[in-house]
């Protein structure tokens, strides 16, 4: 019964939100009797979706859409710590329940916060941690997802731009705009928190001709000045990284 219990918890749509739920109450209780001698970073790791060039049929940007993997995977974060009401983004408990509902269930399958949680929980930061590398261009979903699913309840396709320089990774295409629209993003929808980048960086091949290493990082720090002249409240920028990976794959050689 044990192993069926955690094999249910750990399932592709009930761990996603499950996971989320967990973190800000146990770290908000820590900080609450640490926070005279430390500070607290929530370190957010989007790969930052942005549903342009495409259109859906409500208006202009991510906070009016909830079929948006961006959405589902960020304000899942940033609304129970720094929206002005707290908790979950109402657009994806309305989703979320919606779709449980259909599915079967007798609640949803997102976890909900008490009132006493969410007063707790609101405000709790003292900055803002962004792992920003790459941007993802959204578009509703053409294909049939795994239900019940996260990818069922987010249904949009992800595609990168076809002339966005491609660096070693896959998955990492350079796309600076996009930290600057994020940085808006943040600004507009939760009121200039102070931010620190922790992470933005480039794969290229080994050797020391890396031009697109240095032409990325320029390009990014770029957007990052733009973002701060429209008024983001940035506090530091951490470049990944000199050693980072090397305990990974050789830490132990």
């Amino acid at each position: 019964m044990a192993n069926e219990q955690v094999g249910l918890l750990m399932a592709p749509w009930v761990y996603p939100y499950l996971r989320t739920g967990g973190i800000p109450l146990p770290t908000v209780l820590k900080i609450q009797r640490r926070r005279k001698i430390t500070e607290h970073l929530e370190v957010l790791q989007p790969k930052w979706q942005n549903r342009n060039p495409y259109s859906f049929a409500m208006s202009v940007c991510l906070s009016v859409c909830l079929s948006v993997r961006g959405y589902a995977q960020f304000g899942i974060f940033m609304n129970p710590i720094w929206s002005k009401t707290g908790d979950f983004p109402k657009r994806l408990k309305d989703r979320v329940a919606k779709r449980s509902q259909e599915q079967g269930y007798s609640k949803s399958r997102l976890p909900s916060f008490s009132q006493d949680e969410i007063k707790l929980i609101k405000g709790s930061a003292d900055f803002l941690g962004l792992n920003h590398y790459t941007t993802f261009l959204l578009s509703p979903s053409t294909k049939n997802h795994r239900s019940p699913s996260f990818a069922d309840d987010v249904s949009v396709d992800m595609t990168t731009g076809e002339k966005w320089a491609q660096s070693r990774s896959l998955w990492l295409k350079s796309a600076p705009y996009g930290l600057y629209k994020v940085c808006l993003y943040i600004n507009k929808h939760y009121d200039y928190p102070p931010i620190i980048i922790t992470e933005n960086g480039w794969s290229s091949d080994p050797g020391l001709e890396d031009s697109s290493r240095s032409d990325y990082i320029q390009q990014y720090l770029k957007a990052l000045l733009l973002a701060i002249e429209d008024g983001t409240d940035v506090l530091g920028y951490t470049y990944w990284s000199l050693l980072d990976n090397v305990e990974w794959m050789g830490g132990t050689e």
